[in-house]
């Protein structure tokens, strides 16, 4: 199996991860409408005295910031984002009482914005006022139907995270596989190679089976400080496949390690990370790498972000040795969250490269790509994603053919996820792939199924 397939199959989700770090989507959306209410205060001196109360907040000074917003207050006090976050800092500081009143005021001047109406539903039942919290979540979902109860818990969580000095996530994932073409082989038993009529084993044929899935990702961030904006992080990952096909046996394991340095200020986020990686496939083929990958994330707008990612590794494989050398990547991808409930598209370009011990397995390829993430009732997601590569062969696909091999792939796939609670999830995916190739031993489809569930912490 090539082996970037099966990297972008089971380790998407750490790069998904690592663009959520950033002030994106529905919390950046929900600032945005806040801050769209606030008065016509002198916006220098206003954003100023806001900037100041933020800095302290984000040291970890509350009582400071405390003091902060309500100096703010006494000159602005008919400003919403001053109220609002008078409200947020005076219940860190466990002033509920005042957090209490600037919520109130808050909705006196903006009682139409859901997401304020949860907030205050949260401190409500923090206090104890369970009654006067469930008619305020009644009143938020009356707003806003769409809005899932667990956009609360999410801001709550980002605004730990951001004054955190150590941060830890990960998701553990099992389930059921259904594979048309394990071996990625092409469905005819003949196959025309330069001059030659092959006939292919069975076991080189077109193969279905069914399996299994085990995965578990796992990622911690460190800083020194709480103003400090430069973190420690690093990864660590491992899947296992299991078909229960085993002529050929296409059983699989792959693992992860990565760590590296990280900057985030404002709407920035860049990050270098060192990794090591490998794959074993049915106990005999192993290929393993080592190398570097870089991304840079910027924030244009609150829905707006653009993501730029390098990597460059150096790969052994052990069963093909002429394919050792050096591999490398450039991405960039464009993410905009609209709608109320927070959907997503991610637009991007990759371009990728491989220089290698042998020419005839050097190539050069690039790969558009689009997806789209849409947030039902109910805790549910839909998934839809496209895409489409080319690589160019430095020769031809084996020794009895004449021209350099080219491919072309279609990848179109469709998921649903099913939100149980805030941790648990059931997940559903279908996947389709077309590869065409000028080489008969590399023209194959391929239909993947997977049903699992998903656990975060």
């Amino acid at each position: 199996m090539h082996y970037d397939l099966v990297h972008k199959r089971v380790f998407a989700p750490i790069f998904i991860t690592l663009c959520g770090l950033l002030p994106l989507g529905s919390v950046g959306a929900a600032a945005a409408e806040t801050s769209s209410l606030a008065a016509s205060a002198p916006a220098a001196t206003l954003a100023a005295g806001l900037a100041e109360a933020r800095k302290l907040a984000m040291a970890g000074d509350i009582a400071a910031a405390f003091s902060a917003y309500v100096a703010l207050l006494r000159e602005y006090p008919e400003d919403v984002t001053v109220n609002l976050e008078l409200g947020r800092v005076a219940h860190k500081a466990g002033h509920n009482n005042h957090a209490l009143l600037a919520y109130e005021r808050v909705l006196g001047l903006a009682p139409n914005v859901a997401s304020v109406r949860l907030e205050y539903a949260y401190l409500l039942r923090a206090m104890g006022r369970a009654e006067q919290a469930a008619e305020q979540l009644a009143a938020a979902k009356q707003l806003d139907p769409t809005l899932a109860t667990d956009k609360l818990s999410q801001a709550v969580t980002n605004l730990e995270r951001h004054l955190a000095t150590l941060t830890t996530r990960g998701r553990v994932a099992a389930g059921l596989i259904y594979d048309s073409n394990m071996t990625m082989a092409p469905s005819n038993s003949h196959v025309q190679l330069g001059n030659f009529d092959i006939i292919l084993e069975p076991q080189s044929r077109e193969k279905d089976s069914l399996g299994s899935y085990l995965h578990a990702t796992g990622e911690a961030a460190w800083r020194s400080s709480p103003d400090s904006p430069w973190w420690l992080v690093g990864d660590l990952g491992a899947y296992q496949r299991w078909y229960t096909e085993s002529n050929p046996n296409r059983d699989l394991s792959y693992g992860r390690a990565a760590a590296g340095l990280r900057y985030t200020r404002d709407s920035v986020l860049a990050e270098v990370r060192l990794k090591s990686e490998m794959m074993l496939e049915h106990n005999k083929h192993s290929v393993s790498l080592y190398g570097t990958e870089f991304t840079l994330a910027r924030a244009m707008t609150p829905t707006w972000h653009l993501i730029g990612r390098v990597g460059i590794d150096h790969r052994d494989d052990q069963r093909v040795k002429g394919r050792n050398g050096t591999y490398s990547f450039a991405a960039l991808y464009s993410r905009l969250f609209f709608g109320e409930a927070g959907h997503s598209a991610l637009l991007g370009l990759r371009g990728y490269t491989a220089s290698t011990e042998v020419k005839r397995h050097e190539f050069t390829g690039f790969e558009p790509s689009a997806n789209l993430n849409l947030k039902l009732p109910w805790r549910t997601e839909l998934q839809f994603g496209l895409s489409w590569h080319a690589e160019k062969y430095r020769g031809p696909a084996t020794v009895m053919e004449f021209h350099d091999r080219r491919d072309r792939q279609w990848r179109a796939s469709v998921g649903a996820v099913k939100k149980l609670n805030d941790k648990l999830q059931l997940e559903a995916a279908w996947e389709y792939r077309d590869n065409h190739s000028n080489s008969d031993l590399y023209q194959y489809d391929q239909n993947m199924v997977v049903v699992g569930l998903a656990y975060t912490f």
